[in-house]
């Protein structure tokens, strides 16, 4: 037998052939099978029926399954068939075996063609077939690759759900094991479904900066690609959109969280993480909010007109408003302006200034309007065109709310102003009042009484 010659059967009869000859030889006959028995002789399964080829050195191990000729219409090179119909046959498989150190040759690998669910008869219907590719790990052999009879493939699974189905891990990287993982899990609650990001030391799960999909029902940004939970959580989104930060259970719809409160910093113009112009929120234990800007200086800007900041209890009622266009208020406690520790409702430590109106010329019909009243709380007021005493009814509009105080100055002493009593004044002593210049009239709005009361006067 030559070293380079093709193997080759002599015999036409399906036994097992009495010769072997060259490529230069006789030619393989049209039959062209070449049946190997075992020492039992039988074709059937059971003990025995294992050919061993011893190659020789030097040979190279390798043997060489050609084609006949151009007119065969079969152009299955080596057909493998098991001679069971059931599924415990095993199927039928070309069986790798290693020699061992011991002198002993063990399982190393297998590609088999099995049945794929049921007994393989002669109905179509019946014959659907997996085809796997098994290695040995530890001294067992188990299936890497599957494919299925739907076409699914699965690799490290027997049992692929989808067109392609890995299990653990799968690296993309151009070189090293740490380059890149993607990760594919069981898709349980507690385990990654998909993950990708940088492998471990081993070129496995595990590495730093992972973006996981579908752990816990969301996308995770965590500091690893094991179970979800047992790792640093960098970002969290769940089903329906809402995001976490350092949290897998976003409360709302975006949830910062942070171990001493330091949640968020806004920055400006910082690329590299050395700029020193920002603003802190930070939240202490006990829920209160802070806002620490490095400058001297909150400001909130409106683009309406009117600018209005409220403040809100649990119930939505207002407790604080400051509005540029109408009311303002403080609704609870003491207000103390000058003073943390106020005493009463309001209380001043310090100056108060009231800055007086322009100079209102009164007629005598007239009198003082609502919008004199309404624009000023100390109103300058002379006659028009001389002295006049008022006579409308009433001499001054209804005050705007009880206890509203007002002051009147006069300026000139010419054409003076005279307040009379009643008509909707009550003076000192009924006396009437004549403001010329540097005199004034304080009086206060009693509305159980629906008139203003004189608080004092002066003639200066």
């Amino acid at each position: 037998m030559s070293k380079s010659g093709a193997l080759s059967a002599t015999s036409s009869s399906p036994t097992i052939a009495t010769s072997f000859v060259t490529d230069a030889g006789t030619a393989i006959p049209a039959l062209n099978i070449l049946n190997l028995l075992g020492t039992n002789g039988a074709t059937t399964s059971g003990t025995g029926n294992t050919v061993s080829v011893l190659m020789q050195s030097p040979f190279t191990g390798v043997f060489e399954f050609k084609h006949a000729g151009t007119s065969a219409t079969v152009d299955n090179i080596l057909t493998i068939t098991n001679l069971t119909d059931t599924v415990a046959g095993g199927g039928a498989a070309l069986l790798g075996k290693l020699q061992a150190s011991d002198g002993n040759s063990y399982d190393a690998g297998k590609i088999a063609f099995l049945s794929d669910g049921s007994t393989w008869t002669s109905t179509a219907a019946s014959r659907d077939s997996m085809y796997q590719i098994s290695t040995c790990l530890n001294g067992t052999v188990s299936a890497k690759i599957t494919t299925l009879s739907s076409g699914f493939t699965g690799f490290g699974t027997a049992v692929p759900y989808h067109q392609v189905q890995v299990l653990n891990a799968m690296k993309v990287s151009d070189t090293g094991q740490n380059a890149g993982v993607i990760g594919l899990g069981d898709g349980s609650s507690a385990t990654i479904n998909v993950g990708v990001g940088r492998g471990n030391a081993t070129g496995g799960l595990g590495g730093s900066s992972w973006l996981i999909l579908g752990g816990l029902g969301g996308i995770h940004l965590t500091s690893s690609a094991t179970t979800v939970g047992a790792q640093t959580i960098g970002m969290t989104m769940v089903q329906g959109g809402a995001v976490g930060f350092a949290t897998v259970v976003p409360g709302k719809q975006v949830e910062i969280n942070h171990a001493t409160g330091e949640c968020l910093r806004l920055t400006y113009n910082d690329a590299d993480g050395s700029a020193t112009v920002y603003s802190d929120l930070t939240v202490t234990a006990g829920g209160i909010l802070t806002l620490a800007p490095t400058a001297a200086q909150v400001s909130i800007t409106n683009a309406a007109a009117n600018d209005i900041i409220t403040l809100t209890d649990s119930s939505d009622n207002i407790d604080v408003q400051l509005h540029t266009g109408s009311d303002s208020f403080f609704n609870g406690g003491d207000l103390g302006l000058g003073n943390a520790a106020p005493a009463v409702q309001l209380h001043l430590t310090g100056d108060l200034a009231i800055t007086p109106s322009s100079t209102y010329s009164i007629t005598a019909a007239g009198g003082i309007t609502a919008a004199m009243l309404l624009a000023n709380g100390i109103i300058r007021i002379d006659g028009d065109s001389g002295a006049i005493d008022i006579t409308a009814d009433p001499q001054i509009a209804a005050g705007v709310t009880d206890g509203q105080i007002i002051r009147f100055i006069g300026q000139h002493d010419t054409n003076t102003v005279t307040f009379d009593d009643g008509t909707g004044l009550q003076l000192a002593g009924a006396a009437s009042a004549v403001l010329g210049s540097g005199d004034t009239l304080e009086l206060w709005w009693d509305s159980g009484l629906s008139v203003y009361v004189e608080a004092g006067r002066s003639d200066n």
